[in-house]
């Protein structure tokens, strides 16, 4: 379904929707391109500048830090890593060599090398323009998603594009000054993709699916719905796609920054991080339980439960395998379930990580629209995610306060694995 009637109705409502997003479009990019002139902490965004440096420079041996062997953290943050002093001597003509360390694939270095033609201060606005871009981008395939799933034109989705866009949500994921924005947009444009029918929409589909695995695996947790809706051309397009990204990236750099990141950085990344504005629910067992959580068999049991939690969703799209085909929104109730269900079991979900889920907040409004049950569950997980707290707050809030976006993403999960497990009829 990649276009939709006519009538006078919805010529109305597209025009009025055209403000809306413009309005969003200026409001977002706007703000937040002038909020990041004034002071800002800006050390996460450090890791993609240093990465682009490095990168330009060619000294991809010195990519990675090197994790600290007694941090239970990933070694993205400066306290659980180190670098190499050519690292430090090439950053420092130029970036921020005490910032946060890149640990995503050594594709994303490149994609960090234009940053560089700007001074370090001019990179971080531009950055935070284009984060904000992505924003929008990510809050406008929410848009078309509700088109998809209702099957018309209404003035809710330009409202709809407003509240996202201008949500301290929004505003909390651009200021942070990491990728997770780009995230969003990529995961639009798989879930948009996944619901057409016409060779633009495999096109889509296929960039969103790649672009989101390359940049930080999650294009992947999608893929089941492609594969039970039988998309192959954005599956071919998402494969071929990925392996030019890594391609080149061999071509460029060799296979020594792979063989690091293999061996050095990907085993770290399934350790976990007790701050309280992660809101994965491994992270929420630590700050109840201590580290003994983290270890030993209590993380073998949350390992199962996870593997387990993870296999049974599959197994019920399986099930549910024609309605996924035949119906967007039993569809979208699918991508919510994979999506939500990595969010809360990955070892790190940052509270702005919740803007993965703008693009199906078209099917969230939709299905709201269906039952009041489901329109209080998703306006209490709206109010509970809505401010994310955490990322604001000094000092630290008590632990089962400071949860409150692993709760919002607790209930919308309960509500796409009841209208997964329950869908609509054709």
């Amino acid at each position: 379904m990649d276009s939709l009637p006519t009538t006078s109705a919805s010529s109305h409502a597209r025009r009025f929707n055209r403000w809306c997003y413009a309005l969003a479009l200026v409001a977002i990019v706007a703000f937040n391109t002038w909020r990041a002139t004034r002071p800002n902490f800006t050390d996460d965004f450090a890791q993609y500048y240093n990465a682009g440096v490095i990168a330009r420079a060619g000294a991809w041996a010195d990519l990675y830090p090197i994790p600290h062997p007694t941090s239970p953290h990933n070694p993205g943050a400066t306290p659980d890593s180190a670098v190499t002093p050519e690292y430090r001597r090439v950053v420092g003509q130029q970036g921020r060599p005490d910032g946060a360390r890149v640990i995503q694939p050594p594709p994303n270095a490149l994609w960090c090398v234009p940053l560089t033609y700007f001074p370090f201060d001019t990179a971080y606005v531009v950055w935070c323009a284009v984060m904000a871009l992505c924003v929008w981008a990510a809050a406008m395939s929410a848009a078309r998603v509700y088109a998809l799933v209702a099957g018309r034109e209404s003035r809710v989705a330009g409202v709809l594009v407003l509240i996202l866009c201008t949500s301290p949500l929004a505003y909390r994921a651009v200021r942070c000054g990491i990728m997770t924005p780009a995230i969003a947009w990529t995961l639009g444009l798989a879930v948009t993709g996944a619901l057409g029918a016409t060779r633009r929409s495999a096109l889509t589909g296929g960039v969103g699916l790649a672009l989101g695995f390359v940049a930080k695996y999650a294009g992947a947790v999608l893929a089941p719905v492609y594969l039970l809706r039988r998309e192959w051309a954005a599956l071919a397009w998402a494969a071929g796609l990925t392996i030019a990204a890594v391609l080149i990236t061999l071509l460029v750099a060799g296979p020594g920054p792979f063989e690091t990141f293999a061996r050095t950085i990907a085993p770290t990344l399934v350790r976990s991080h007790p701050y309280h504005s992660n809101q994965a629910i491994q992270a929420f067992l630590w700050r109840v339980g201590g580290p003994g959580t983290q270890v030993g068999t209590p993380a073998l049991i949350f390992s199962i439960a996870r593997i387990a939690i993870g296999l049974a969703i599959l197994y019920l799209c399986w099930r549910q395998r024609r309605a996924i085909r035949a119906s967007a929104a039993t569809a979208c109730a699918a991508m919510t379930a994979l999506l939500t269900w990595t969010l809360l079991f990955s070892p790190v979900c940052w509270d702005h990580y919740a803007v993965y889920l703008f693009p199906l907040a078209g099917w969230f409004v939709y299905e709201a629209s269906r039952s009041r049950g489901v329109l209080i569950t998703l306006l209490a997980a709206a109010a509970l995610t809505w401010f994310p707290y955490t990322g604001f707050a000094a000092p630290s809030p008590p632990v089962l306060i400071g949860c409150h976006v692993m709760y919002g993403l607790l209930l919308v999960w309960s509500v796409s694995l009841y209208r997964l497990a329950r869908p609509s009829p054709v």
